[in-house]
């Protein structure tokens, strides 16, 4: 998988100003090494890019959201015992490799917590390093997850040649000793995994895999989808598939699972990348009850949804209004409401905020360049916790316990090296750092 390939997801949602359009060949269902859920997104680049008014938010992912203030915190990631577990060092942990540029040590930086992050050069190896630059073990990955406590990963490994996938998950503080949770049924590919909110299962896709167009057939995803649930502390048949989808093309991506509430979504999607229909997810006993809602008049981006990490609330951008935010209850998309004044966002961990960047003439701790605003969207009320001096600044990811929020900058396209500024909510100074353009996750290592 090339560099490009590797961090779409991410860029996909964040920086998606600065991905310069494919070409239309590559509209066309990809090899073998090319996802499913990365030709969806490709062919959502386009109407991105020729629409030019919107900047797509937060995924998900990958999992690193928390939980809203006043709820119960997650409880830690379970003790797998029950499941038959192969316990093995990657195969590509690599003390040799290059190390990563390390930021300069001060006092904003916690090296309880860590960063995970793709480098170019480096195909599918990823990295976890702690704050401070030192690396703690790498793993090869076609997709991965992060906890919503932060502390475990579970990841797909890449195919190769005829070898089936497998999934695995390990602990953020020692990914070299990972356990094997399931391997991919043959002619299997596995895509996008959330975890649920206590971080004792895993809703992940599944699709079948198909050869290569060949000239002059048209693009298209001629792929079958399979959303799965996987119980980790289940005793038998911990796998079971929960959804289908009846027709070829038709993307199924799976957005949350709250495991108390019995209640998981998953959204419709394909050629566009726009939601096509909502789905909520009821489980009872062996039965799973789903309710379908439609496709609103204005255009919901499908890959930017994320949910918080206690699974409660669901972010989405849309077209509406030349561009916005959106957020819902998980079971409710009809009681959808807007965020006015901007266009990407990301749950605060820990809280039901979302951190926005834009305007805030007036307030005091507003820079130059706009601020770093945290709404909650429940109470309506808005803080300003960063006044940005750098004009354009993203947001890349919020330390896994909320307690620290890391900016980029914008570089020049193609740029490996990106700057970073990591801003502590307790009111300490900033730190500025350098890093390549895939860090992409915060996990906690002790």
């Amino acid at each position: 998988m090339d560099d490009r390939n590797k961090n779409l997801t991410h860029l996909f949602v964040r920086d998606i100003d600065e991905i310069p359009l494919p070409p239309r060949a590559a509209w066309r269902a990809a090899a073998r090494s090319t996802t499913g859920a990365q030709r969806a997104a490709r062919a959502l680049l386009a109407v991105g890019a020729i629409a030019t008014v919107l900047a797509v938010a937060l995924i998900a992912g990958y999992g690193l959201n928390q939980r809203q203030q006043g709820v119960a915190a997650p409880s830690g990631s379970p003790r797998i015992t029950s499941l038959p577990i192969e316990i093995r060092p990657s195969p590509t942990a690599n003390p040799n490799v290059t190390p990563t540029p390390a930021a300069t040590v001060t006092g904003a930086f916690d090296d309880t917590f860590g960063f995970v992050l793709t480098e170019p050069g480096q195909g599918p190896t990823t990295t976890v390093r702690r704050e401070s630059g030192t690396r703690v073990g790498s793993f090869d990955q076609a997709h991965f997850a992060v906890s919503p406590d932060g502390r475990q990963i579970a990841w797909f490994t890449p195919r190769v040649e005829a070898q089936p996938q497998q999934m695995r998950i390990a602990s953020a503080a020692d990914v070299t000793k990972s356990q094997l949770v399931r391997t991919i049924g043959a002619g299997e590919l596995g895509g996008t995994i959330v975890w649920s909110n206590d971080a004792s299962g895993l809703l992940y896709q599944t699709y079948t895999e198909e050869p290569a167009p060949t000239p002059p057939s048209p693009p298209g995803n001629p792929s079958l989808y399979a959303i799965h649930a996987f119980d980790l502390s289940g005793t038998t048949t911990p796998d079971r598939v929960v959804l289908t989808s009846p027709i070829r093309g038709l993307v199924l991506l799976p957005i949350a699972w709250d495991r108390a509430a019995g209640v998981a979504a998953v959204v419709e999607t394909g050629e566009g990348g726009f939601m096509g229909s909502y789905d909520v997810l009821r489980f009872t006993g062996s039965d799973v009850i789903v309710t379908k809602a439609q496709r609103p008049v204005d255009q919901v981006l499908a890959f930017s949804m994320s949910a918080s990490s206690d699974a409660k609330l669901v972010l989405a951008a849309t077209f509406e209004n030349g561009g916005s935010l959106s957020w819902w209850p998980l079971a409710d998309f009809g009681a959808r409401k807007t965020i006015t004044g901007a266009r990407t966002g990301l749950w605060h961990p820990q809280t039901h905020e979302v951190a926005t960047i834009g305007g805030c003439a007036g307030d005091p701790v507003c820079g130059p360049n706009g601020g770093v605003r945290l709404l909650d969207v429940e109470k309506g009320t808005s803080r300003i916790v960063y006044g940005a001096s750098t004009a354009n600044l993203s947001l890349r990811t919020f330390r896994a316990d909320g307690s620290a929020v890391i900016l980029a900058a914008p570089q020049p396209p193609g740029a490996n090296l990106y700057d970073y500024t990591l801003v502590p909510l307790s009111g300490a100074a900033p730190v500025t750092f350098k890093d390549v353009n895939g860090l992409l996750a915060s996990v906690r290592l002790r």
